[in-house]
């Protein structure tokens, strides 16, 4: 078998890495929150507003709203359609307020967080909490982000 010269695979360009953060915000109100007005909707996407107003790279697609959703489980209208335009490579990034938006039960919003969105190169955000899945300062989390998704179940 003849071997294959060097000078033709070092012409050969680079593959080209999409770092546009193309990002769907998910807010959710559930029956419980609707009498606190620190939870509501408008307030929600108020501070990711803000938060986006400091970090002018991230460009929002689409934002996805479960409004009187329970955050115990993830079959909401919003969230599945937000991991639909995941799977379809529309969005890369997901930003919410805070862990207890995304969800209230631990082992499921784990999973998220820690499997199906790095699996999926999906950037996760988490304003309140001071959460950016990108940052190396977040390397440290590994025990803090389940220990608030625990607090938010209970």
């Amino acid at each position: 078998m003849a071997r294959k010269s060097r000078k033709e695979t070092a012409g050969l360009p680079a593959p080209e890495i999409d770092t546009t953060c193309r990002a769907g915000v998910y807010v959710r109100l559930s029956v419980e929150d609707k009498h606190t007005r620190t939870a509501s909707i408008e307030t929600q996407q108020l501070i990711i507003a803000r938060y986006l107003e400091q970090n002018p790279e991230i460009i929002v697609v689409q934002t996805y709203i479960d409004n009187g959703a329970t955050g115990t489980n993830f079959h909401r209208p919003g969230f599945q359609q937000m991991l639909s335009d995941i799977e379809a490579g529309l969005i890369n990034c997901v930003i919410v307020k805070d862990l207890s938006r995304l969800g209230r039960n631990v082992i499921d919003t784990g999973y998220y967080i820690e499997r199906y969105f790095p699996m999926q190169k999906v950037r996760f955000i988490a304003v309140n909490d001071r959460y950016d899945s990108s940052s190396p300062d977040n390397a440290h989390d590994g025990i803090i982000i389940p220990l608030r998704n625990m607090i938010n179940e209970a």
